[in-house]
């Protein structure tokens, strides 16, 4: 009995992936479309400033390094600022970042100044830190519901690793083949993927229900039917509630202003729902 009941769970939770909404389809796009640009280049971007700028092979290393130094000392700052933006302008301003970084690479394609890397990498962190902090704060807000938080994060899980991995090899037929001019190839080809991000994310704030909503969290209450009207007045108009409202324990036993008769795993909301 207990087996049945694990694989009707397991039944219901594939069809809940099965189910996930259009804008996660498009926001899982758009992510492996920014991690084929930034993780091939971490991959190849020694080799690529030691041709081009003439560096020895510790101080290629060394300089992409400071990305990496970047995301570590400004990641904690940008996200503490991305949790009170509202949903409509973190999809903007994730687009305004991913399109920053085609003048990023591409400077490195066309500009020939010794001073050009070390620009280049200082801003790549700044906008990748800017981009990552946003891209995985709204996993939670493209799914229906609480069920498909896990699922989602493993897809994204598997595009953003799919999408370098095909690219890294593309790049290496194009490096045996035309020796040439790969590396400027290669640089644009990487700007062009971050041009798509960009453009994916115009359709998708788009999709954006409540342009003002924030993602701070909300108060969260457990009503019964009959007391819903009546607290939920209560809140809207600044009194306090009904003195039921705590914070929750379960899933089962939450929901959201906005998202009645609507299970929740989060303490926060969005305009896709839990």
């Amino acid at each position: 009995e207990k087996g049945a009941s694990l694989l009707q769970d397991f039944q219901r939770r594939l069809v809940n992936a099965s189910n996930l909404p259009r804008p996660f389809w498009m926001y899982l796009g758009l992510g492996m479309a920014a991690y084929s640009a930034f993780v091939p280049f971490y991959s190849v971007g020694s080799g690529i400033l030691q041709r081009r700028y003439a560096m020895d092979t510790s101080t290629a290393d060394m300089l992409l390094l400071l990305p990496e130094g970047t995301i570590a000392i400004t990641g904690p700052l940008i996200g503490l600022i991305v949790d009170y933006i509202s949903v409509y302008n973190r999809v903007i301003y994730m687009g305004v970042a991913a399109l920053c970084f085609a003048p990023v690479f591409a400077s490195l394609a066309l500009l020939s100044h010794p001073i050009t890397p070390y620009i280049a990498m200082g801003a790549l962190g700044v906008f990748w830190s800017i981009f990552n902090a946003i891209f995985w704060g709204l996993v939670s807000k493209f799914c229906s519901n609480g069920d498909q938080v896990g699922i989602s994060v493993g897809l994204l899980g598997c595009s953003v690793n799919l999408g370098p991995s095909v690219l890294l090899l593309a790049i290496g037929v194009l490096q045996s083949n035309y020796r040439s001019l790969a590396d400027e190839i290669v640089l644009l080809f990487l700007s062009a993927c971050t041009l798509i991000c960009a453009a994916m994310c115009i359709p998708l704030s788009g999709l954006v229900d409540d342009k003002d909503e924030r993602a701070t969290t909300l108060p969260v209450v457990t009503l019964d039917d009959g007391e819903a009207g009546a607290d939920l007045q209560d809140l809207g108009s600044g009194r306090e509630g009904s003195s039921d409202m705590q914070q929750p324990h379960r899933a089962s036993d939450c929901r959201f202003l906005g998202n009645d008769n609507k299970d929740c795993s989060s303490k926060s909301y969005g305009s896709f729902g839990c």
